[in-house]
């Protein structure tokens, strides 16, 4: 193989499986990160220009975080987590579908609760989208639901754009 060439990528699945692969592309890898941070900044101009109280939790704010440590440490994720006060959940709804997001309350399979979750768009995957944590509510039956309720904030900062916070259990 000359410079340049490329090895073909062989994944195993299912014959049953019909799975059709895109051309790989650093510009489509590129352009999905992106798509992420811009999913954040809007969501959080959305609920800062209506005033509803929230902080970006989850993976995005240890994303944050880790970029001011360690850029080549930060690792991607497809969704964003924003913690609110249930009380403060209509005004959410209303500034996140005035910004075009789509509000749907979702359940989980096995799962006896629901979530709440704003989509980009009608073609929009849950997976994707901005996740709704409520503050001072259990989330999973776990040391990670014990964090949630009983926070201890090792660190919160307004950022240029969005409010984030990391929390140890």
């Amino acid at each position: 193989m000359g410079q340049g060439d490329c090895f073909p990528l062989v994944l195993g699945y299912s014959s049953s499986l019909s799975l059709e692969l895109q051309p790989v592309s650093f510009e489509r890898m590129s352009a999905a990160v992106v798509k992420i941070h811009e999913r954040l900044l809007l969501a959080a101009k959305c609920l800062e220009e209506a005033g509803v109280a929230y902080a970006v939790v989850g993976e995005s704010a240890v994303a944050a975080w880790v970029s001011r440590v360690d850029e080549a440490a930060v690792r991607n994720t497809r969704d964003v987590d924003i913690l609110i006060r249930r009380e403060d959940l209509s005004a959410a709804i209303a500034a996140m579908e005035a910004g075009g997001f789509i509000h749907r309350r979702i359940s989980s399979l096995g799962q006896a609760s629901h979530m709440d979750v704003f989509l980009d768009g009608p073609d929009a995957k849950a997976r994707d989208a901005v996740h709704v944590v409520f503050a001072s509510e259990r989330v999973k039956d776990d040391a990670l639901a014990e964090a949630l309720i009983r926070p201890r904030a090792r660190s919160r900062e307004i950022s240029g754009s969005f409010h984030w916070m990391l929390w140890s259990a």
